[in-house]
């Protein structure tokens, strides 16, 4: 039997874990915690996704935040737009090393907006799918 080596978690906990991570003003904290505000919508709706669209279980690469997004607009409609911007700040907030002024790109979002676009998007699910 194989070794275990991580723990099945619930998306929505990386959501809990990013709002931990705000009450501390580092840097790498607010930007892990945009990180991880994107990953809880966004595996969330991965995961409840793919029991209508089992092919998504099979992609791997980065064309399945693509594939999440076109599949969550056909369910959810315009809302799904959220996930996308969220997506887009937290490629900022990633890969961005450098100072990141809220009006730079239009890319780039306050923490605060996204940990609340993150529990819409989470919480819009009660009556999808």
């Amino acid at each position: 039997m194989p070794q275990e080596l991580y723990k099945a978690i619930n998306p929505v906990d990386y959501l809990s874990y990013a709002e931990t991570l705000i009450s501390d003003d580092q840097t790498c904290c607010q930007r892990t915690a945009a990180d991880r505000a994107y990953y809880a919508a966004f595996l969330f709706w991965r995961n409840k996704l793919a029991t209508k669209y089992p092919e998504l279980r099979s992609v791997t690469d980065a064309k399945v935040h693509k594939i999440v997004c076109e599949k969550l607009k056909i369910e959810i409609g315009s809302l799904a737009n959220d996930l996308r911007i969220l997506r887009d700040a937290r490629n900022e907030a990633t890969y961005n090393t450098d100072l990141i002024y809220l009006s730079d790109n239009g890319r780039a979002c306050h923490i605060n907006y996204m940990i609340s676009a993150a529990k819409k998007l989470i919480g819009c699910s009660t009556n999808k799918l």
